[in-house]
């Protein structure tokens, strides 16, 4: 499996026409870059659709849209004319409820449709946005895929639930990593989670001086293997996902094996 990481630049956003605008320029860059290389899976960061504006999240609220909306419709357009999958975020608003999802579609080759809402919110997130109450597992050519959300990497339960009861095989992050304090800690746990769950992991960031360095981490670091970087700026690169490696793996050996299902009626002394 190849996939396709875009990591583009954060866009300045204000408005329902200017979101629309990146949205149509986004998605022209998408085709020119598919027309270039072979991928199955094309990955954009969290909220690509609106950008994430530190500081006035709720700006975001003018950008939001149904699950049918615009952005949807445009990159689903893409999806289809190149016969790959699309994975992008957006501010995703609930008519059922009113409520205000940051969440990541994939579009598969064939058009169909698929969400996940993030689960985890950062206290930044929590006047704005809802959690989400819903996973999102799908497979394309054989490879199991997962979702999720930036500050939902810092919660082991879910990439391990993931692995352990849905199989997946590759997690797709998508984050908007902001070079803070935490920035530091952002590698060191992109490779547990991904060496502890034997899974590749592609963790997407935005582009630009405050962003950048996206990540990709394989199951292991046997032979070589090692987690790949991205540079700062605006940067499209193709990842492979070995699936040979995937079946030794699940052949079994693995840690999930190892593991013990009585921790909870453990006692300390």
């Amino acid at each position: 499996m190849k996939i396709l990481s875009c990591q583009i630049n954060q866009p300045e956003i204000g408005t329902v026409s200017e979101r629309d605008e990146h949205v149509r320029q986004l998605c022209d860059k998408l085709g020119q870059a598919l027309t270039q290389v072979e991928a199955d899976v094309v990955m954009l960061p969290e909220l690509a659709t609106s950008g994430y504006p530190f500081g006035d999240l709720a700006r975001v609220k003018e950008l939001a849209e149904e699950i049918d909306g615009p952005s949807v419709k445009a990159i689903r357009e893409v999806a289809k004319e190149h016969g790959v999958a699309i994975c992008f975020g957006l501010p995703r608003h609930n008519p059922d409820n009113d409520n205000l999802h940051i969440s990541q579609f994939f579009i598969h080759p064939d058009g169909q449709v698929g969400f996940y809402d993030k689960l985890h919110l950062h206290e930044s997130e929590a006047d704005v946005f809802s959690p989400g109450d819903h996973l999102y597992v799908t497979a394309l050519g054989g490879v199991k895929i997962g979702l999720i959300i930036c500050y939902d990497f810092r919660f082991p339960e879910l990439c391990r639930h993931l692995r352990a009861e849905h199989g997946v095989d590759v997690i797709l992050h998508a984050t908007a990593f902001l070079k803070d304090d935490s920035y530091k800690s952002w590698a060191p746990f992109v490779m547990t989670r991904a060496l502890e769950n034997e899974v590749y992991l592609l963790s997407q960031n935005f582009a630009g001086p405050a962003f950048g360095g996206t990540l990709f981490c394989p199951p292991d670091f046997n032979g070589g293997r090692q987690m790949e970087r991205l540079p700062d700026q605006e940067f499209f690169h193709v990842f492979e996902v070995d699936e040979a490696l995937l079946a030794e793996k699940r052949a079994g050996g693995g840690y999930l094996e190892g593991r013990r299902e009585d921790y909870g009626s453990l006692k300390p002394l």
